[in-house]
């Protein structure tokens, strides 16, 4: 979908850090929006009703294009007692804008995330026992490095952190290859020490509750003064790093997957069995 340049767009580009107004040309810079909703599905895997969330906050051409690219979904069938049944779910999507030409911007939907909706309590049980926070790297933020880390936690049956990674780090600041690579360096190293000190207790809901570990994704920003970071129903200017593989782990996420779709601060359960799962393709 191609649009042509307007002001959601403009007022980003303004909105990002000053040093990502004139990003060397070999930096790949985007612009992100991630989107939530809520679907129920139908017992043959197709979408009985879409809601967006505060779809008044979002460009129209934005809503356009979720509406019409989601109603094509259609899902494997979820099943109890062998049998299909409807389900809802929650959903989030990431629409990408990238420069095309004649001063437009291709815009895409990238990847979708799905899981059961959750509480505030159950929220609030995703954040708890993490007692460190990390500390922002003195050399990076002497620089004004900016971003998220996307950790990925093993983590046993008495919540301790016995293995981690930094998936992927998306800044929001730019400069050379070499300045990006020690940005990235840097916080996430910050966001794996801290790691190491966590706990996440399991619950007796845990969808992982009979295995020896899970896997969890935590995403970990780093921020200076009040830049605007949260790109939920917001385009934000960032910086995409490349995706890590999880060492641990051979269950793979669904091809629509990507952890930037994942909320700052959240703990969420990688390969979750219970969550719908896609049988065609994401589309655009």
């Amino acid at each position: 979908m191609d649009i042509i340049k307007g002001l959601a767009v403009a007022a980003a580009l303004v909105a990002a850090p000053a040093q990502a107004a004139k990003p060397p040309a070999d930096v790949p810079v985007e612009m992100g929006m991630r989107i939530e909703g809520s679907l129920a599905i139908g017992s043959d895997g197709r979408i009985n009703t879409l809601k967006i969330d505060k779809q008044d906050m979002i460009p129209e051409a934005v809503a356009t294009l979720v509406r019409d690219t989601v109603q094509k979904w259609e899902f494997e069938p979820q099943l109890r007692d062998g049998v299909a049944v409807p389900t809802d779910t929650r959903m989030t999507v990431r629409v990408v804008a990238r420069p095309g030409e004649n001063e437009t911007f291709n815009v895409h939907l990238v990847s979708a995330h799905f899981e059961a909706a959750k509480s505030d309590a159950e929220r609030a049980a995703d954040r708890r026992g993490r007692t460190v926070a990390p500390r922002y790297p003195g050399e990076v933020f002497r620089y004004g490095g900016q971003g998220t880390v996307y950790l990925a936690l093993k983590v046993d049956r008495d919540g301790r952190v016995v293995d981690r990674v930094a998936e992927q780090v998306n800044l929001r600041s730019t400069g050379t290859p070499k300045q990006l690579e020690a940005f990235r360096n840097g916080l996430a190293k910050a966001s794996l020490d801290a790691a190491r000190k966590w706990r996440f207790p399991q619950s007796a809901e845990d969808a992982a509750l009979d295995q020896p570990y899970r896997t969890l994704r935590v995403p970990v920003t780093f921020a200076i003064g009040d830049t605007p970071t949260d790109d939920l129903r917001h385009w934000r200017a960032y910086v995409p790093g490349p995706r890590s593989q999880i060492p641990w782990t051979t269950r793979a996420d669904s091809a629509a997957f990507s952890p930037d779709l994942l909320s700052d601060g959240s703990a969420t359960l990688a390969g979750d069995p219970n969550a719908p799962r896609l049988r065609t393709p994401l589309g655009s």
